[in-house]
């Protein structure tokens, strides 16, 4: 694949929903099923409870978080959700979810570095990885 066809753009209300309904959230929930040994009924609204009243409590425009759309070729072929935080003058940086759409799998690097170069260029905000 093209490195040059890769793009990261900020993501729109369509994929934000998809990040909370569609296959990243299945996940999600499949994992909590897996740790707690609880039923997809029980993980799922404790999965939803946990994202709607802790995580993005104002959703898309929830503070120092940032949501944005892998793109191939013009296509939506997956996301990334980073999450910011300050504690004792300190800045870091959190991947709290990244989801690649299976058949565009195994082109990590190329994806990873979009975001940061993205942030460098439009919003010249200071990024340390």
């Amino acid at each position: 694949m093209n490195k040059d066809a890769y793009q990261i753009r900020k993501m729109n209300d369509a994929e934000f929903t998809f990040m909370l309904s569609g296959e990243p959230n299945t996940k999600y929930i499949e994992g909590i099923m897996e740790a707690e040994s609880i039923s997809y009924e029980q993980a799922k609204a404790k999965a939803d409870k946990q994202v709607n009243e802790q995580l993005l409590p104002e959703g898309i425009k929830t503070k120092d978080n940032e949501f944005y759309s892998l793109i191939y070729k013009d296509e939506f072929i997956g996301l990334l959700w980073l999450k910011f935080d300050k504690k004792d003058g300190k800045k870091s940086c959190w991947i709290f979810d990244i989801f690649v759409k299976k058949e565009y799998r195994g082109y990590g690097k190329n994806l990873l570095l979009c975001p940061l170069q993205f942030r460098l260029k439009h919003t010249h905000k200071e990024v340390q990885m």
